[in-house]
């Protein structure tokens, strides 16, 4: 130990806990367990909702006829139309409706439970990959500090490779949590 610290602490001075970063990952990857949540409460509210249905028709047509009066044919007059007792407007048949039906078997279980428990086995798998990930690379990330460390000056090819894998540990870091982890290195470093 060096000046009543252990040497973890002193490699990861200046940088974020681990569970912080963890929750960064989460955040940012929309794979937290209140999405999960959200999405049961609104699938037990949807049951209440009812399917609405909405028809409306009109009819178009003119009742047209060529006489009064039975069929009526000259070869010298031209045909004649003549307008029907349904023709006064011009959408005279106007149809609609409107109906509403509620599933009550939704109201104990619905489909969208089944979808969401498939939903959520994978989301918990996929932030389980993220947490392992972001795990390795923050703990790699602190080894490789402290491996740098231990290089003598004359070791200016394994201090830059040291530097360069520290690098790109970080910016694995950064794309996992959306730049949190270098934001708040600055920020740990400025306060």
């Amino acid at each position: 130990q060096k000046e009543g610290k252990d040497l973890f602490s002193i490699y990861a001075r200046g940088e974020p806990e681990i569970n912080e970063v963890q929750q960064a990952a989460i955040e940012y990857a929309e794979v937290g367990s209140l999405k999960i949540k959200r999405w049961r409460k609104q699938a037990a509210k949807r049951a209440f909702l009812p399917k609405v249905t909405l028809d409306a028709d009109w009819d178009l047509d003119r009742t047209t006829s060529h006489a009064i009066w039975g069929t009526y044919y000259s070869s010298t007059l031209p045909d004649r139309f003549f307008r029907g007792p349904d023709d006064v407007t011009k959408y005279n048949n106007k149809n609609w409706g409107i109906s509403l039906s509620w599933e009550l078997g939704d109201l104990i279980y619905s489909d969208d439970q089944t979808n969401i428990d498939v939903r959520s086995r994978l989301m918990v798998e996929l932030r389980d990959d993220i947490l392992d990930e972001v795990t390795k690379i923050y703990f790699e990330r602190i080894r490789m500090k402290a491996e740098l460390d231990s290089f003598s000056i004359e070791d200016r090819k394994k201090i830059f490779s040291a530097e360069l894998k520290i690098r790109e540990l970080t910016a694995s870091l950064d794309a996992l949590t959306g730049g949190y982890f270098s934001r708040n290195i600055q920020k740990n470093i400025l306060d």
